[in-house]
Protein backbone atom coordinates (compact mmCIF):
# COMPACT_ATOMS: atom_id res chain seq x y z
CA UNK A 1 0.00 0.00 0.00
CA UNK A 2 2.78 2.39 0.99
CA UNK A 3 4.68 1.61 -2.19
CA UNK A 4 1.65 2.29 -4.40
CA UNK A 5 0.91 5.56 -2.58
CA UNK A 6 4.48 6.74 -3.02
CA UNK A 7 4.35 5.86 -6.67
CA UNK A 8 1.14 7.77 -7.11
CA UNK A 9 2.60 10.90 -5.52
CA UNK A 10 5.74 10.52 -7.62
CA UNK A 11 3.59 10.37 -10.75
CA UNK A 12 1.68 13.49 -9.75
CA UNK A 13 4.94 15.33 -9.09
CA UNK A 14 6.33 14.30 -12.44
CA UNK A 15 3.15 15.51 -14.21
CA UNK A 16 3.31 18.87 -12.45
CA UNK A 17 6.97 19.33 -13.41
CA UNK A 18 6.19 18.46 -17.01
CA UNK A 19 3.32 20.94 -17.03
CA UNK A 20 5.31 23.83 -15.56
CA UNK A 21 6.66 25.10 -18.90
CA UNK A 22 3.18 25.09 -20.40
CA UNK A 23 1.76 26.86 -17.34
CA UNK A 24 4.54 29.43 -17.53
CA UNK A 25 3.81 30.08 -21.21
CA UNK A 26 0.07 30.42 -20.51
CA UNK A 27 0.73 32.74 -17.59
CA UNK A 28 3.08 34.94 -19.58
CA UNK A 29 0.63 35.05 -22.47
CA UNK A 30 -2.15 36.17 -20.09
CA UNK A 31 0.04 38.88 -18.58
CA UNK A 32 1.08 40.15 -21.99
CA UNK A 33 -2.49 40.11 -23.29
CA UNK A 34 -3.76 41.91 -20.19
CA UNK A 35 -1.00 44.51 -20.54
CA UNK A 36 -1.85 45.09 -24.18
CA UNK A 37 -5.55 45.45 -23.42
CA UNK A 38 -4.78 47.82 -20.56
CA UNK A 39 -2.44 49.87 -22.77
CA UNK A 40 -4.96 50.12 -25.58
CA UNK A 41 -7.64 51.10 -23.08
CA UNK A 42 -5.46 53.83 -21.63
CA UNK A 43 -4.68 55.20 -25.11
CA UNK A 44 -8.09 55.11 -26.77
CA UNK A 45 -10.72 55.15 -24.00
CA UNK A 46 -11.60 58.43 -22.32
CA UNK A 47 -11.21 58.43 -18.52
CA UNK A 48 -10.05 54.77 -18.38
CA UNK A 49 -9.22 54.79 -14.67
CA UNK A 50 -12.66 56.10 -13.75
CA UNK A 51 -14.33 53.54 -16.00
CA UNK A 52 -12.39 50.69 -14.45
CA UNK A 53 -13.31 51.92 -10.97
CA UNK A 54 -16.94 52.28 -12.07
CA UNK A 55 -16.96 48.72 -13.40
CA UNK A 56 -15.63 47.39 -10.09
CA UNK A 57 -18.26 49.36 -8.16
CA UNK A 58 -21.27 48.59 -10.37
CA UNK A 59 -20.53 45.11 -11.68
CA UNK A 60 -18.50 43.19 -9.08
CA UNK A 61 -19.02 42.06 -5.46
CA UNK A 62 -16.46 44.67 -4.38
CA UNK A 63 -19.20 47.27 -4.85
CA UNK A 64 -20.87 46.08 -1.65
CA UNK A 65 -17.68 46.56 0.35
CA UNK A 66 -17.17 50.02 -1.13
CA UNK A 67 -20.75 50.93 -0.22
CA UNK A 68 -20.41 49.62 3.34
CA UNK A 69 -17.24 51.69 3.76
CA UNK A 70 -19.05 54.77 2.44
CA UNK A 71 -21.91 54.24 4.89
CA UNK A 72 -19.44 54.00 7.74
CA UNK A 73 -17.58 57.09 6.55
CA UNK A 74 -20.76 59.14 6.29
CA UNK A 75 -21.85 58.03 9.76
CA UNK A 76 -18.49 59.12 11.19
CA UNK A 77 -18.56 62.45 9.38
CA UNK A 78 -22.14 63.05 10.52
CA UNK A 79 -21.19 62.43 14.12
CA UNK A 80 -18.32 64.90 13.81
CA UNK A 81 -20.55 67.58 12.23
CA UNK A 82 -23.74 66.98 14.20
CA UNK A 83 -24.27 70.69 14.86
CA UNK A 84 -24.33 71.33 11.10
CA UNK A 85 -26.81 68.55 10.37
CA UNK A 86 -30.16 67.44 11.64
CA UNK A 87 -30.02 66.27 15.22
CA UNK A 88 -31.62 62.87 15.70
CA UNK A 89 -34.05 64.21 18.30
CA UNK A 90 -35.57 66.57 15.71
CA UNK A 91 -36.21 63.91 13.07
CA UNK A 92 -40.00 63.51 13.11
CA UNK A 93 -41.76 65.47 15.80
CA UNK A 94 -39.65 63.93 18.56
CA UNK A 95 -38.95 60.52 17.01
CA UNK A 96 -35.49 59.33 17.99
CA UNK A 97 -33.33 58.01 15.15
CA UNK A 98 -29.69 56.92 15.08
CA UNK A 99 -27.11 59.29 13.65
CA UNK A 100 -27.52 62.55 11.80
CA UNK A 101 -28.99 63.25 8.34
CA UNK A 102 -28.28 65.73 5.57
CA UNK A 103 -31.89 67.01 5.55
CA UNK A 104 -34.92 67.21 7.80
CA UNK A 105 -37.16 64.15 7.77
CA UNK A 106 -40.46 65.43 6.37
CA UNK A 107 -43.36 63.44 4.96
CA UNK A 108 -46.32 64.35 2.77
CA UNK A 109 -49.61 62.72 1.83
CA UNK A 110 -50.68 61.89 -1.73
CA UNK A 111 -54.38 61.52 -2.49
CA UNK A 112 -54.91 59.04 -5.35
CA UNK A 113 -58.26 58.97 -7.20
CA UNK A 114 -59.74 55.47 -7.30
CA UNK A 115 -61.00 56.07 -10.82
CA UNK A 116 -60.57 58.73 -13.48
CA UNK A 117 -62.45 61.90 -12.61
CA UNK A 118 -63.42 60.65 -9.14
CA UNK A 119 -63.09 62.74 -5.98
CA UNK A 120 -63.00 59.58 -3.90
CA UNK A 121 -59.58 58.11 -3.40
CA UNK A 122 -56.84 56.40 -1.51
CA UNK A 123 -54.22 58.37 0.44
CA UNK A 124 -50.67 57.30 1.19
CA UNK A 125 -47.91 58.92 3.22
CA UNK A 126 -44.59 59.32 1.43
CA UNK A 127 -41.48 59.73 3.56
CA UNK A 128 -38.15 60.68 1.89
CA UNK A 129 -35.43 59.34 4.21
CA UNK A 130 -32.11 61.23 3.85
CA UNK A 131 -29.14 58.86 3.78
CA UNK A 132 -25.41 59.09 3.11
CA UNK A 133 -24.22 62.42 1.70
CA UNK A 134 -27.14 63.29 -0.60
CA UNK A 135 -29.16 60.12 -1.24
CA UNK A 136 -32.81 59.46 -0.46
CA UNK A 137 -34.49 56.15 0.22
CA UNK A 138 -38.28 56.29 0.44
CA UNK A 139 -40.98 54.74 2.60
CA UNK A 140 -44.59 54.73 1.37
CA UNK A 141 -47.31 53.94 3.93
CA UNK A 142 -50.83 52.93 2.88
CA UNK A 143 -53.64 51.81 5.22
CA UNK A 144 -53.96 48.03 5.10
CA UNK A 145 -57.75 48.04 5.38
CA UNK A 146 -59.44 51.07 3.89
CA UNK A 147 -62.60 52.59 2.58
CA UNK A 148 -62.62 55.23 -0.12
CA UNK A 149 -63.05 58.72 1.28
CA UNK A 150 -64.47 61.96 -0.10
CA UNK A 151 -62.04 64.66 -1.26
CA UNK A 152 -58.47 64.50 -0.04
CA UNK A 153 -57.24 63.43 3.36
CA UNK A 154 -55.77 60.40 5.02
CA UNK A 155 -57.72 57.19 4.51
CA UNK A 156 -58.34 55.62 7.90
CA UNK A 157 -58.84 52.06 9.04
CA UNK A 158 -62.37 50.71 8.67
CA UNK A 159 -62.62 49.90 12.36
CA UNK A 160 -61.12 53.22 13.40
CA UNK A 161 -59.04 51.39 16.00
CA UNK A 162 -55.33 50.56 15.96
CA UNK A 163 -54.24 51.41 12.45
CA UNK A 164 -52.38 48.90 10.30
CA UNK A 165 -50.27 50.09 7.37
CA UNK A 166 -48.65 48.33 4.47
CA UNK A 167 -45.29 49.83 3.58
CA UNK A 168 -43.18 49.88 0.44
CA UNK A 169 -39.54 51.00 0.52
CA UNK A 170 -37.70 52.32 -2.51
CA UNK A 171 -33.94 52.22 -3.19
CA UNK A 172 -32.78 50.96 0.20
CA UNK A 173 -29.10 51.73 0.74
CA UNK A 174 -29.14 51.78 4.56
CA UNK A 175 -31.13 48.92 6.09
CA UNK A 176 -30.45 49.95 9.70
CA UNK A 177 -31.86 53.41 9.12
CA UNK A 178 -34.95 52.07 7.32
CA UNK A 179 -35.78 49.62 10.12
CA UNK A 180 -35.13 52.29 12.75
CA UNK A 181 -37.55 54.66 11.00
CA UNK A 182 -40.23 51.96 10.83
CA UNK A 183 -39.81 51.06 14.51
CA UNK A 184 -39.81 54.72 15.53
CA UNK A 185 -43.00 55.41 13.57
CA UNK A 186 -44.72 52.43 15.18
CA UNK A 187 -43.81 53.42 18.71
CA UNK A 188 -44.41 57.13 18.23
CA UNK A 189 -47.73 57.01 16.36
CA UNK A 190 -49.19 53.74 17.67
CA UNK A 191 -49.50 52.09 14.27
CA UNK A 192 -48.48 48.68 12.95
CA UNK A 193 -46.40 48.60 9.77
CA UNK A 194 -45.92 45.63 7.44
CA UNK A 195 -43.07 46.13 4.99
CA UNK A 196 -44.26 44.22 1.92
CA UNK A 197 -41.92 45.24 -0.90
CA UNK A 198 -38.61 46.89 -1.65
CA UNK A 199 -38.48 48.48 -5.10
CA UNK A 200 -35.05 49.01 -6.66
CA UNK A 201 -34.59 51.36 -9.60
CA UNK A 202 -31.06 50.24 -10.55
CA UNK A 203 -28.06 48.29 -9.38
CA UNK A 204 -25.80 51.05 -8.03
CA UNK A 205 -25.03 50.27 -4.40
CA UNK A 206 -26.20 53.64 -3.10
CA UNK A 207 -29.67 52.44 -4.19
CA UNK A 208 -29.54 48.75 -3.26
CA UNK A 209 -26.62 48.33 -0.85
CA UNK A 210 -28.94 47.72 2.10
CA UNK A 211 -30.52 44.54 0.73
CA UNK A 212 -28.10 41.99 2.21
CA UNK A 213 -28.15 43.65 5.62
CA UNK A 214 -31.95 43.82 5.62
CA UNK A 215 -32.31 40.12 4.86
CA UNK A 216 -29.68 39.12 7.42
CA UNK A 217 -31.15 41.08 10.34
CA UNK A 218 -34.84 40.77 9.48
CA UNK A 219 -35.68 37.83 11.76
CA UNK A 220 -33.99 39.46 14.75
CA UNK A 221 -35.65 42.88 14.34
CA UNK A 222 -39.03 42.26 12.71
CA UNK A 223 -41.76 39.62 12.80
CA UNK A 224 -43.38 38.05 9.77
CA UNK A 225 -41.87 37.20 6.39
CA UNK A 226 -39.24 39.49 4.88
CA UNK A 227 -40.34 41.85 2.10
CA UNK A 228 -40.18 40.99 -1.57
CA UNK A 229 -37.11 42.61 -3.14
CA UNK A 230 -37.94 43.79 -6.66
CA UNK A 231 -35.20 44.71 -9.14
CA UNK A 232 -34.83 45.25 -12.90
CA UNK A 233 -34.14 42.18 -15.00
CA UNK A 234 -31.12 43.84 -16.63
CA UNK A 235 -29.84 45.32 -13.34
CA UNK A 236 -29.75 42.37 -10.89
CA UNK A 237 -29.17 43.37 -7.28
CA UNK A 238 -28.32 41.50 -4.04
CA UNK A 239 -31.16 39.54 -2.44
CA UNK A 240 -33.60 40.05 -5.33
CA UNK A 241 -36.71 37.85 -5.17
CA UNK A 242 -38.39 39.06 -8.36
CA UNK A 243 -36.96 40.62 -11.49
CA UNK A 244 -39.16 42.97 -13.52
CA UNK A 245 -39.09 44.63 -16.90
CA UNK A 246 -40.93 47.26 -18.88
CA UNK A 247 -44.72 46.90 -18.67
CA UNK A 248 -44.82 44.75 -15.54
CA UNK A 249 -47.35 45.62 -12.84
CA UNK A 250 -46.69 44.64 -9.21
CA UNK A 251 -49.57 44.47 -6.68
CA UNK A 252 -48.23 46.02 -3.48
CA UNK A 253 -50.02 43.74 -1.03
CA UNK A 254 -48.62 41.50 1.73
CA UNK A 255 -47.72 37.87 0.91
CA UNK A 256 -50.93 35.86 0.76
CA UNK A 257 -52.99 39.02 1.08
CA UNK A 258 -54.63 38.72 -2.32
CA UNK A 259 -55.07 41.58 -4.74
CA UNK A 260 -58.71 42.51 -4.21
CA UNK A 261 -59.99 45.82 -2.87
CA UNK A 262 -58.34 49.22 -3.07
CA UNK A 263 -54.57 48.91 -3.08
CA UNK A 264 -51.55 50.35 -4.85
CA UNK A 265 -49.69 48.76 -7.73
CA UNK A 266 -46.26 49.62 -9.13
CA UNK A 267 -46.13 50.13 -12.90
CA UNK A 268 -42.64 49.36 -14.23
CA UNK A 269 -41.19 51.59 -16.96
CA UNK A 270 -37.83 50.92 -18.61
CA UNK A 271 -35.59 54.03 -18.75
CA UNK A 272 -32.06 52.88 -19.69
CA UNK A 273 -29.18 55.30 -19.83
CA UNK A 274 -27.82 55.81 -16.34
CA UNK A 275 -27.55 52.02 -16.21
CA UNK A 276 -28.56 49.53 -18.85
CA UNK A 277 -31.51 48.24 -16.84
CA UNK A 278 -32.71 51.33 -14.94
CA UNK A 279 -36.49 51.43 -14.37
CA UNK A 280 -39.07 53.81 -12.95
CA UNK A 281 -41.86 52.70 -10.63
CA UNK A 282 -45.17 54.58 -10.89
CA UNK A 283 -47.33 53.85 -7.84
CA UNK A 284 -51.07 54.23 -8.41
CA UNK A 285 -54.35 52.59 -7.34
CA UNK A 286 -54.88 49.24 -9.04
CA UNK A 287 -58.21 50.37 -10.50
CA UNK A 288 -56.82 53.53 -12.13
CA UNK A 289 -55.79 53.45 -15.80
CA UNK A 290 -52.87 55.88 -16.13
CA UNK A 291 -53.11 55.88 -19.90
CA UNK A 292 -56.48 57.68 -19.75
CA UNK A 293 -55.77 59.91 -16.76
CA UNK A 294 -55.19 63.58 -17.40
CA UNK A 295 -53.53 66.18 -15.26
CA UNK A 296 -56.91 67.47 -14.12
CA UNK A 297 -58.43 64.00 -13.62
CA UNK A 298 -60.88 64.34 -16.47
CA UNK A 299 -59.54 61.44 -18.48
CA UNK A 300 -59.46 63.46 -21.69
CA UNK A 301 -55.74 63.97 -22.12
CA UNK A 302 -53.92 67.15 -21.13
CA UNK A 303 -52.60 70.36 -22.55
CA UNK A 304 -49.08 71.69 -22.05
CA UNK A 305 -49.36 72.78 -18.43
CA UNK A 306 -48.16 76.02 -16.95
CA UNK A 307 -45.57 75.72 -14.22
CA UNK A 308 -47.30 74.89 -10.91
CA UNK A 309 -46.86 77.82 -8.59
CA UNK A 310 -46.20 75.95 -5.38
CA UNK A 311 -46.36 72.20 -6.00
CA UNK A 312 -43.17 71.31 -4.16
CA UNK A 313 -43.85 73.88 -1.44
CA UNK A 314 -47.22 72.28 -0.81
CA UNK A 315 -45.52 68.93 -0.27
CA UNK A 316 -42.22 69.67 1.45
CA UNK A 317 -42.29 73.35 2.32
CA UNK A 318 -43.60 73.07 5.85
CA UNK A 319 -43.00 71.16 9.03
CA UNK A 320 -44.71 67.95 7.97
CA UNK A 321 -44.83 64.87 10.11
CA UNK A 322 -45.17 61.21 9.26
CA UNK A 323 -48.02 58.72 9.47
CA UNK A 324 -50.15 60.41 12.05
CA UNK A 325 -48.55 63.83 12.43
CA UNK A 326 -49.88 66.79 10.46
CA UNK A 327 -48.85 66.26 6.85
CA UNK A 328 -48.88 68.41 3.76
CA UNK A 329 -51.19 66.96 1.12
CA UNK A 330 -51.28 66.86 -2.66
CA UNK A 331 -53.65 65.15 -5.10
CA UNK A 332 -52.10 63.20 -7.99
CA UNK A 333 -52.86 60.14 -10.13
CA UNK A 334 -49.54 58.49 -9.29
CA UNK A 335 -46.17 58.87 -7.60
CA UNK A 336 -43.13 58.15 -9.75
CA UNK A 337 -39.81 57.03 -8.24
CA UNK A 338 -37.20 58.12 -10.74
CA UNK A 339 -33.97 56.88 -9.13
CA UNK A 340 -31.01 58.45 -10.91
CA UNK A 341 -32.66 59.15 -14.28
CA UNK A 342 -34.61 62.34 -13.54
CA UNK A 343 -33.74 64.94 -10.89
CA UNK A 344 -35.00 68.38 -9.96
CA UNK A 345 -33.55 70.50 -12.75
CA UNK A 346 -31.45 67.74 -14.28
CA UNK A 347 -30.89 64.11 -15.20
CA UNK A 348 -28.42 61.40 -14.22
CA UNK A 349 -25.13 60.74 -15.98
CA UNK A 350 -25.18 58.44 -19.02
CA UNK A 351 -22.89 55.81 -17.49
CA UNK A 352 -24.27 52.94 -19.55
CA UNK A 353 -26.40 54.60 -22.19
CA UNK A 354 -26.73 57.29 -24.81
CA UNK A 355 -28.32 60.72 -25.24
CA UNK A 356 -30.84 59.15 -27.63
CA UNK A 357 -32.03 56.85 -24.84
CA UNK A 358 -32.49 59.81 -22.50
CA UNK A 359 -34.52 61.62 -25.17
CA UNK A 360 -36.78 58.58 -25.35
CA UNK A 361 -37.05 58.45 -21.52
CA UNK A 362 -38.02 62.09 -21.12
CA UNK A 363 -40.03 62.70 -24.28
CA UNK A 364 -41.77 59.36 -24.84
CA UNK A 365 -42.12 58.02 -21.29
CA UNK A 366 -42.32 61.20 -19.20
CA UNK A 367 -44.08 63.27 -21.87
CA UNK A 368 -41.78 66.26 -22.32
CA UNK A 369 -42.49 68.41 -25.36
CA UNK A 370 -45.46 70.32 -26.69
CA UNK A 371 -47.01 67.69 -28.98
CA UNK A 372 -50.65 67.34 -27.78
CA UNK A 373 -51.12 64.20 -29.90
CA UNK A 374 -48.43 62.26 -28.07
CA UNK A 375 -49.62 60.13 -25.14
CA UNK A 376 -46.97 59.73 -22.42
CA UNK A 377 -46.82 56.86 -19.94
CA UNK A 378 -47.64 59.11 -16.98
CA UNK A 379 -49.76 62.28 -16.60
CA UNK A 380 -48.18 65.71 -16.30
CA UNK A 381 -49.28 66.12 -12.67
CA UNK A 382 -47.44 62.97 -11.59
CA UNK A 383 -45.48 63.51 -8.36
CA UNK A 384 -41.82 62.59 -8.91
CA UNK A 385 -39.58 61.41 -6.05
CA UNK A 386 -35.94 61.63 -7.13
CA UNK A 387 -32.94 59.78 -5.74
CA UNK A 388 -30.60 62.59 -4.67
CA UNK A 389 -30.51 66.07 -3.15
CA UNK A 390 -29.25 67.67 -6.37
CA UNK A 391 -31.63 70.61 -6.76
CA UNK A 392 -29.18 73.40 -5.86
CA UNK A 393 -26.25 72.38 -8.10
CA UNK A 394 -28.61 71.51 -10.96
CA UNK A 395 -30.41 74.84 -10.75
CA UNK A 396 -27.11 76.73 -10.71
CA UNK A 397 -26.43 75.26 -14.16
CA UNK A 398 -29.99 75.95 -15.34
CA UNK A 399 -29.75 79.58 -14.19
CA UNK A 400 -26.59 79.96 -16.28
CA UNK A 401 -28.11 78.35 -19.36
CA UNK A 402 -31.63 79.82 -19.25
CA UNK A 403 -31.42 83.07 -17.21
CA UNK A 404 -34.54 84.67 -18.68
CA UNK A 405 -36.82 81.80 -17.58
CA UNK A 406 -39.02 83.09 -14.72
CA UNK A 407 -39.80 79.52 -13.60
CA UNK A 408 -36.08 78.94 -13.00
CA UNK A 409 -35.78 82.02 -10.79
CA UNK A 410 -38.87 80.99 -8.84
CA UNK A 411 -37.54 77.50 -8.24
CA UNK A 412 -34.08 78.75 -7.27
CA UNK A 413 -35.58 81.02 -4.61
CA UNK A 414 -37.69 78.21 -3.18
CA UNK A 415 -34.83 75.70 -3.08
CA UNK A 416 -32.46 78.25 -1.53
CA UNK A 417 -34.97 78.95 1.23
CA UNK A 418 -35.43 75.25 1.91
CA UNK A 419 -31.73 74.41 2.02
CA UNK A 420 -30.80 77.45 4.14
CA UNK A 421 -33.28 76.47 6.86
CA UNK A 422 -32.01 74.94 10.08
CA UNK A 423 -31.99 72.00 9.67
CA UNK A 424 -31.96 71.99 5.83
CA UNK A 425 -35.24 70.83 4.31
CA UNK A 426 -35.48 68.19 1.62
CA UNK A 427 -36.05 69.26 -2.00
CA UNK A 428 -36.02 65.99 -4.05
CA UNK A 429 -39.75 65.95 -4.87
CA UNK A 430 -41.20 67.58 -7.97
CA UNK A 431 -43.76 66.95 -10.73
CA UNK A 432 -43.48 66.22 -14.44
CA UNK A 433 -45.29 69.49 -15.23
CA UNK A 434 -42.92 71.49 -13.06
CA UNK A 435 -39.81 69.97 -14.63
CA UNK A 436 -41.20 70.79 -18.08
CA UNK A 437 -41.08 74.45 -17.04
CA UNK A 438 -37.41 74.73 -16.06
CA UNK A 439 -35.47 71.45 -16.49
CA UNK A 440 -33.44 72.00 -19.69
CA UNK A 441 -33.20 68.27 -20.37
CA UNK A 442 -36.99 68.27 -20.72
CA UNK A 443 -36.89 71.51 -22.72
CA UNK A 444 -34.51 70.45 -25.51
CA UNK A 445 -37.23 71.43 -27.98
CA UNK A 446 -37.61 75.03 -26.81
CA UNK A 447 -36.07 77.97 -28.71
CA UNK A 448 -34.39 79.37 -25.62
CA UNK A 449 -32.47 76.18 -24.77
CA UNK A 450 -31.62 75.40 -28.41
CA UNK A 451 -30.31 78.91 -29.05
CA UNK A 452 -28.20 78.86 -25.88
CA UNK A 453 -26.65 75.56 -26.94
CA UNK A 454 -26.06 76.53 -30.57
CA UNK A 455 -24.20 79.72 -29.64
CA UNK A 456 -21.59 78.29 -27.26
CA UNK A 457 -18.03 79.25 -28.23
CA UNK A 458 -15.09 76.92 -28.78
CA UNK A 459 -13.64 77.42 -25.30
CA UNK A 460 -16.83 76.20 -23.68
CA UNK A 461 -17.11 73.28 -26.11
CA UNK A 462 -13.49 72.27 -25.53
CA UNK A 463 -14.05 72.23 -21.78
CA UNK A 464 -17.19 70.11 -22.21
CA UNK A 465 -15.47 67.72 -24.60
CA UNK A 466 -12.64 67.13 -22.14
CA UNK A 467 -15.07 66.23 -19.36
CA UNK A 468 -17.58 64.07 -21.20
CA UNK A 469 -17.92 61.08 -23.51
CA UNK A 470 -20.72 62.81 -25.41
CA UNK A 471 -20.04 63.94 -28.97
CA UNK A 472 -19.74 67.61 -28.12
CA UNK A 473 -18.45 69.16 -31.36
CA UNK A 474 -20.62 66.96 -33.58
CA UNK A 475 -23.72 67.89 -31.55
CA UNK A 476 -22.85 71.59 -31.57
CA UNK A 477 -22.30 71.53 -35.34
CA UNK A 478 -25.68 69.87 -35.91
CA UNK A 479 -27.45 72.48 -33.78
CA UNK A 480 -25.70 75.33 -35.62
CA UNK A 481 -26.69 73.89 -39.00
CA UNK A 482 -30.28 73.58 -37.81
CA UNK A 483 -30.23 77.21 -36.63
CA UNK A 484 -28.80 78.45 -39.95
CA UNK A 485 -31.40 76.52 -41.94
CA UNK A 486 -34.20 78.59 -40.41
CA UNK A 487 -32.67 81.94 -39.40
CA UNK A 488 -35.99 83.78 -39.20
CA UNK A 489 -38.01 81.14 -37.33
CA UNK A 490 -37.61 78.90 -34.27
CA UNK A 491 -35.36 75.91 -34.77
CA UNK A 492 -37.30 72.74 -35.69
CA UNK A 493 -36.65 70.17 -32.95
CA UNK A 494 -36.77 66.81 -34.72
CA UNK A 495 -35.30 63.71 -33.12
CA UNK A 496 -31.77 64.40 -34.29
CA UNK A 497 -31.90 67.92 -32.87
CA UNK A 498 -33.28 66.66 -29.57
CA UNK A 499 -30.51 64.05 -29.33
CA UNK A 500 -27.81 66.61 -30.15
CA UNK A 501 -29.23 69.01 -27.55
CA UNK A 502 -29.38 66.25 -24.94
CA UNK A 503 -25.78 65.27 -25.67
CA UNK A 504 -24.47 68.81 -25.45
CA UNK A 505 -26.47 69.58 -22.29
CA UNK A 506 -25.04 66.54 -20.53
CA UNK A 507 -21.49 67.44 -21.56
CA UNK A 508 -21.84 71.07 -20.42
CA UNK A 509 -23.20 69.94 -17.06
CA UNK A 510 -20.47 67.30 -16.67
CA UNK A 511 -17.86 70.01 -17.22
CA UNK A 512 -19.57 72.40 -14.78
CA UNK A 513 -19.10 75.14 -17.38
CA UNK A 514 -21.42 77.47 -15.47
CA UNK A 515 -18.67 77.85 -12.86
CA UNK A 516 -16.04 78.76 -15.49
CA UNK A 517 -17.67 80.74 -18.28
CA UNK A 518 -20.21 83.49 -18.78
CA UNK A 519 -23.21 82.58 -20.94
CA UNK A 520 -22.53 83.27 -24.62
Amino acid sequence: MATSTAAAFQGIGTSVLQALPVMAIVGCTFVVAASVIFGVTMCFVRNPVFKMMYYVYAHTPFGQYIHDFQLSSHATAAAQKRTQLLDAAEAVDGIQLPGAMHSALTSFSVHFPLKTGSRRGLASSVLPIPVMGDNYQYLVLTPASIEAVQDSGIVTDKAGAARAFNAVAVDVSNADLLLSVISALESHTDIAITLTHILTTHRHMDHCGGHRKLVSVWSSRRSGPPPHIIAPLLDPTPGVTRMVQDGDCIPLVPPGGGSGGAHLVAHVMSVPGHTVGHVWYALAPACLDLSTTSSDGSGAGWEAADCPSATADAMLGGEGGAAGAAEAQVSAPCVLFSGDTLFVGGVGKFFEGTPAQMVRNLYDVAGAGDDPSKQACVPRNTVVCTGHEYAQPNLAFVSWLDPSNAAVSQKVQWVSAQRSAAPPRATPVTTIAEECCFNPFMRCHTPGVLTALATQNESVLASASAASDCEVHKSAALLRRAARSAPDSPMRADRSVLTAAMSLLRALKDAEVHTKFALQ
